[in-house]
């Protein structure tokens, strides 16, 4: 039975009426189906089509996830054990060196104003008799020894002395000393150097002494002491003395105002500026060419 449509009189297409279950009606409408050749109507200039807004989103929009992984790939195992191992290696060696681990400033160097010094000159005419080389020992044992035991510095420099200085390549212009140099912070140690250094020297002039009278005739090898602070001592029986009144006398710590050119002499000898008195070095010069003939 087909039904009509009350306004046009036309027939409803696609639509039927089933009679069913003790003469009740039942309705079953199919709704019409779009045609497949339909077209869209074209939306308004300048907004994409949905179907265009689809295609590009698929294709070109790349995801998060696409972009971390080209900003950082992946690295294998193997080359990172290899990186950690290398960064190993590297920090071995700095600290086999005495540097400090990358990215730590090194420390400041340490300048003569901030270092502990005490110098022991020696009398010029000692080096015709090899004292060089009995102070610094076979292969530098005796300052080395030194060295190891209290962390100080020894250093023989001067003329005649065959220490050529870093600035200019040559001797120190000044007179022959034994230089004794500590940082600040190692006064313990500074101490201690001095001492053993002055005992050293001591034991030096004994065995030259013993060798030959003539060496008697010198006089003390070592003829003055001079120190960071200014202070100026003597050295007698291997101890540091007062010049004036010959008692033993402690090393003070801290820093003094030095004398004229005291830190010329001492610490710097390569500035040329000798300590030896004119009348003191006119009578080692005569003694020397006395005993070099």
């Amino acid at each position: 039975m087909q039904r009509s449509s009350p306004n046009t009189g036309h027939a409803l297409p696609h639509a039927s009426w089933i009679c069913a279950n003790a003469g009740h009606e039942r309705r079953s409408v199919t709704m019409p189906s779009v045609q497949q050749e339909a077209e869209w109507h074209r939306p308004p200039p300048g907004i994409p089509s949905p179907s265009q807004v689809a295609h590009e989103g698929a294709t070109h929009t790349p995801s998060p996830t696409t972009l971390t992984e080209e900003a950082a790939p992946e690295v294998e195992p193997d080359e990172h054990k290899a990186e950690q191992a290398s960064e190993a290696t590297s920090a071995r060696s700095r600290k086999s060196r005495g540097l400090p681990p990358r990215g730590l400033a090194r420390p400041a160097r340490q300048t003569d104003s901030n270092r502990y010094w005490c110098s022991f000159h020696l009398q010029q005419a000692y080096t015709q008799f090899a004292v060089v080389p009995a102070i610094i020992g076979k292969k530098g044992c005796n300052t080395r020894a030194i060295f190891e035991k209290t962390g100080a510095k020894i250093r023989v420099r001067g003329r005649g002395s065959g220490h050529m200085e870093a600035a200019s390549g040559r001797e120190a212009p000044a007179g022959l000393m034994v230089t004794v140099s500590s940082n600040s912070f190692e006064w313990d140690g500074f101490v201690e150097a001095v001492r053993l250094t002055g005992e050293l020297l001591d034991r030096v002039q004994h065995k030259m002494y013993e060798m030959t009278d003539k060496h008697k005739h010198l006089g003390e090898l070592c003829w003055q002491v001079t120190l960071h602070n200014g202070n100026t001592h003597r050295l007698a029986a291997g101890q540091l003395v007062a010049e004036d009144t010959g008692e033993p006398v402690k090393l003070q710590q801290g820093f003094g105002i030095l004398g004229s050119n005291a830190r010329e002499a001492a610490a710097n000898p390569e500035t040329g500026k000798s300590q030896w008195p004119a009348s003191e070095q006119a009578d080692v010069d005569v003694m020397a060419t006395g005993l070099a003939r």
